[in-house]
């Protein structure tokens, strides 16, 4: 609801920070939940600032000056956590790639079995070729022998 009420200064802030070359989205949260859950929202809407890999979550009152301050200086922003679970690491990149995979496999579904046994069978490749990976990540971590001094 807070969404249709705040869309008419959304469109307004949009227009003056392309203005500055400051490139505005905005996206569905009830049909792109993933991105809900990525970047942690609590709420609708939920503004975010990206910048050299790092994610702000605005903080501040929802008004159209608030906003821009928000978006070219960092104000009234609170980062969200990075590391290897933050919203910018190789994890969520991975779960996006394998949901961008699974959109294409379901339309191949509907119209060529064929190419679409061949996508669960390359799918399934690289799933196991990825455990393998993280198997061996952890043995190569966890063996004292392999560890340097």
């Amino acid at each position: 609801m807070h969404c249709r009420h705040f869309a008419s200064s959304y469109e307004v802030v949009a227009t003056k920070l392309a203005s500055k070359g400051i490139h505005v989205g905005k996206i569905d949260g009830d049909r792109y939940r993933f991105l809900v859950r990525r970047f942690r929202a609590e709420g609708f809407p939920t503004f975010l600032r990206f910048e050299d890999g790092r994610v702000w979550s605005f903080t501040g009152t929802r008004s159209v000056d608030a906003l821009e301050r928000f978006a070219t200086e960092g104000m009234d922003g609170k980062q969200l956590p990075s590391g290897p679970l933050g919203p910018m690491s190789p994890y969520w990149k991975f779960s996006v790639e394998l949901i961008e995979f699974g959109s294409v496999l379901i339309s191949k579904l509907k119209s060529d079995h064929r190419a679409a046994l061949a996508m669960v069978a390359l799918g399934l490749g690289a799933l196991s070729l990825l455990f393998v990976v993280i198997a061996l990540c952890i043995h190569v971590t966890t063996n004292p022998r392999l560890k340097r001094d």
